[in-house]
């Protein structure tokens, strides 16, 4: 398949700005996480499958620089972004919506074994690792880079509201950098999946078996 990098980062870019619509209206939780798995194994396998994806992707899809500082990176951003995005409460905006309340044992496991990590690395892939390499070959400056790279990440959870979309924009930033300094985009990708465990599927497994303790 043979596409330059700047339309296959659209490409992988756009269902994500857009994947929140369906989000607000799904009310299904089984329906969400199956068709949430099958977008986010699309865009990777896009990404994965196109010449231009594989080039871009292969400067920071190896080891990091040591594997000392990539796992101190990856302990210290995730410790960082769990701590700090309480924060986002304090922020003025009302979430537009949020994903479906877990309802099922199966979809949940499911989720949290495949959807989160697939979350995860799909994320990680686009916007630390597409974005960032068709803006340098514009010339960006890294600071830039960063920057308007965490802008479209914050903007991919509109649905969340404003205190949201300011918090996930600030970890973007986090991930941006651990991405400069270790070389490669596995400490963000391991990263991202612990604090989306923590903040998403550690609720949702908490919420699930109060109710049943509640009803039993």
């Amino acid at each position: 398949m043979r596409l330059s990098l700047p339309v296959l980062t659209t490409l992988c870019v756009a269902p994500f700005l857009v994947n929140d619509l369906y989000l607000i209206w799904q009310v299904e939780y089984d329906t969400f996480v199956a068709v949430e798995i099958a977008l986010r194994g699309s865009i990777v396998l896009l990404a994965l499958l196109v010449p231009a994806g594989r080039r871009a992707l292969r400067p920071v899809t190896g080891r990091p620089h040591g594997s000392i500082e990539g796992l101190g990176w990856t302990v210290a951003v995730t410790l960082a972004v769990v701590f700090a995005f309480p924060l986002r409460w304090y922020l003025p905006g009302q979430p537009l919506g949020w994903a479906p309340i877990a309802d099922d044992h199966l979809w949940l496991v499911i989720d949290t074994a495949i959807g989160i990590p697939l979350v995860a690395l799909s994320e990680e892939i686009v916007a630390r690792g597409l974005v960032k390499r068709t803006l340098e070959e514009r010339g960006w400056h890294p600071v830039w880079v960063t920057l308007a790279s965490a802008l479209l990440f914050g903007l991919w959870h509109w649905s969340g509201g404003f205190g949201h979309v300011v918090m996930t924009a600030a970890a973007g930033v986090v991930f941006m950098i651990a991405v400069y300094r270790t070389g490669s985009i596995w400490p963000a990708v391991v990263a991202h999946a612990l604090i989306d465990l923590w903040l998403i599927s550690w609720m949702d497994w908490q919420e699930l078996l109060g109710v049943e303790a509640m009803v039993g």
